[in-house]
């Protein structure tokens, strides 16, 4: 089985293939459709990742209606819809959701005078592919189109869905299997025949990850901040490039050049600035940063809230506050909140809205439709309460349930130019994102747009609608 997708495929194959495809094992019809990075591309995902789970991958022809069961007709996309279906846009959507990536590639073709879309999926390389960003309907939030830790696959009636049964898991580890066993007997060839066994070559990821690891283990040795507590962020090319800055100089000049000021500058640079082998570094302001010569950006950023002076600080504003109204509510909930256990509002607000503000900035230093990628996670967040020091956002009562989740975590592929007409979007479902997790709070998307805005020095009414 060929594990890398054909460059080219014949307009002969191609009008054969939407021809003759249909609802089988290895290939699937659509109506017309257009890639529209929400519901309509969330359905074509499950049978996208379906295939990819499939011996051999398969095919899925965009344009080919079923008039009646199994009955196709040949009706096919305008111009602009199967424009939409552009292979980096797909791939990189795709991607952003499932992990390992997909390979996949979108072809247009012309047969009986319509125009047709068909993606070619390639089988997994050595493991499945699994759902790991879920993906709600933007239309009604309480329907789960795409659902993390899922594993898609073909059923035996031609159907994408997630699998259920022991038969399907016994099918797709068999697969799997059969992988390794075909890299293990390459390495049996060649010990039997005395050659050097065969090494896989670093790729562009494999790369990147082990200078993140590097910048890590450097800020870590230094003992100044744990890195195990509080925000992570980072952001780099996806093609690697070692030296794409190899003076320090030039590094320490995009830092200051493109550094924001939202309450504080960020990344704060002005002493305490070290370099290192793989580039520039600083850990003195209470939080920690790092950027390589390759365009890498790592930074920490600690709870602020697990230090014993923020947790006196609440609580005496909580006290001055909060008056006669369930008094004894309150004061049992402040006794049971200790270090770890809650989170404000507008601190880790701030916090977002300074890290996607400063990539805004800095992204511009990258070629123009360079592809990048961003992480932005946080941890530990088990049985933190949500509350707020702002009267505009005082949340009631104090005493809601804690989050569920021990951490938060989202990651986006994109190229720079549309991250950077973007990216105040992006920042805002990221928010929306994490203050899910704190159930019990009505915190709405336009809430946190406004904020942005404040903070950006947009015009915007805050006030009471907050």
């Amino acid at each position: 089985m060929n594990n890398f997708l054909p460059q080219i495929y014949s307009e002969s194959e191609l009008s054969a293939i939407v021809q003759h495809s249909g609802e089988d094992d290895y290939s699937d019809a659509k109506g017309p459709m257009t890639w529209d990075c929400g519901e309509a591309s969330a359905g074509l995902a499950k049978d996208i990742a379906a295939f990819a789970n499939s011996r051999d991958g398969g095919f899925i022809v965009i344009g080919k209606e079923e008039s009646q069961p199994g009955i196709f007709k040949l009706t096919g996309l305008s111009e602009s819809a199967a424009k939409s279906f552009d292979t980096t846009k797909v791939a990189n959507w795709i991607n952003s959701r499932f992990s390992p990536a997909i390979h996949l590639a979108c072809y247009q073709v012309e047969v009986n005078k319509a125009r047709f879309v068909v993606i070619r999926i390639d089988e997994f390389a050595d493991i499945p592919t699994i759902c790991t960003k879920r993906f709600d309907d933007p239309k009604d939030p309480r329907k789960l189109l795409l659902d993390d830790g899922r594993l898609y696959v073909r059923s035996p009636g031609a159907q994408s869905k997630p699998l259920k049964t022991e038969g399907e898991l016994r099918e797709l580890i068999g697969l799997a299997t059969k992988k390794q066993a075909d890299v293990l007997l390459q390495h049996f060839n060649a010990m039997l025949k005395g050659n050097a066994l065969p090494q896989r070559k670093p790729n562009d990821q494999d790369q990147t990850d082990a200078e993140l690891k590097e910048i890590q283990d450097t800020l870590a040795a230094r003992g100044t901040i744990d890195l195990k507590n509080g925000w992570t962020f980072c952001f780099h090319p996806v093609q690697y490039e070692k030296q794409r800055w190899a003076d320090l100089q030039d590094l320490e000049k995009h830092i200051r050049s493109r550094s924001v000021r939202i309450t504080d500058a960020f990344p704060a640079f002005v002493t305490g600035t070290f370099r290192t082998d793989w580039g520039i570094a600083n850990d003195s302001y209470g939080e920690a940063w790092g950027l390589s010569r390759s365009g890498l950006f790592f930074c920490h950023v600690p709870f602020r809230e697990d230090a014993e002076y923020s947790l006196e600080h609440i609580r005496n504003y909580v006290r001055a506050n909060v008056r006669n109204r369930d008094a004894w509510k309150t004061e049992q909930f402040l006794e049971s909140l200790d270090t770890f256990r809650w989170i404000e509002f507008q601190w880790n607000m701030m916090i977002v809205i300074k890290l996607f503000a400063f990539m805004s900035r800095f992204i511009d230093l990258f070629d123009p439709g360079a592809r990048l990628t961003y992480r932005l996670e946080a941890t530990p967040l088990g049985n933190r309460h949500l509350v707020s020091l702002n009267p505009q956002l005082w949340f009631e009562p104090l005493y809601q349930d804690p989050c569920g989740s021990l951490r938060f975590s989202c990651s986006e592929t994109e190229q720079t130019g549309d991250l950077l007409a973007t990216w105040e979007e992006r920042c805002v479902a990221a928010m929306y994102r994490f203050y899910e997790l704190f159930p019990g709070y009505d915190i709405t998307q336009e809430t946190l747009r406004k904020w942005l805005n404040q903070y950006l020095g947009k015009p915007t009414q805050l006030g009471a609608s907050l």
